[in-house]
């Protein structure tokens, strides 16, 4: 077993991933600075949600005014859906020792790339990217959830079509 080519396959099968958690931080960081938490309330709140949906909700709720409990609430409701996550999963888990099976539904996720997609084409692997930067100034001027997840979305489609266009 070669470690050190396994370390570097799944570097750069991860590096994409960890990218798009960059680029999808910048819009949520920007909602949590305008209803006043801190940066190091971000930091603390980035290193204890485990639902990013759940850190965006955070600062939609808060801004609207809802009560603590019907966000919490919420959160947990839209965090519940890791549960179908890791039970795909577990199959294929079966005889893997418990400590790394534990490990990894601790870390399972859904991200906003693929890391196929860099596979695919250079181009294609950047429309994520993109696409979330293109939603900072909607995050930042609108303050909604919706318009910023609306533009997202948006801007996704139309760089995915003009890349298939291309390619």
């Amino acid at each position: 077993m070669d470690t050190r080519n396994d370390i570097q396959v799944s570097l750069k099968a991860a590096l994409p991933v960890m990218l798009g958690y960059i680029a999808i931080g910048i819009p949520c960081g920007v909602m949590e600075r305008e209803v006043g938490i801190g940066p190091l309330g971000a930091f603390l709140i980035s290193g204890t949600f485990y639902s990013g949906a759940g850190q965006f909700m955070l600062s939609t709720m808060l801004l609207a005014g809802a009560p603590i409990a019907s966000i919490a609430l919420s959160i947990g409701l839209v965090s519940s859906r890791q549960m179908l996550y890791s039970a795909a999963f577990s199959p294929f888990f079966a005889k893997v020792r418990r400590r790394l099976s534990v490990l990894f539904a601790a870390l399972v996720a859904n991200d906003i790339l693929d890391p196929d997609l860099w596979d695919a084409s250079p181009l294609l692997g950047l429309v994520p990217i993109v696409s979330a930067l293109a939603v900072v100034p909607i995050a930042k001027r609108s303050r909604s959830l919706v318009w910023s997840a609306l533009a997202g979305m948006c801007v996704y489609a139309l760089l995915g079509y003009c890349v298939s266009l291309a390619g």
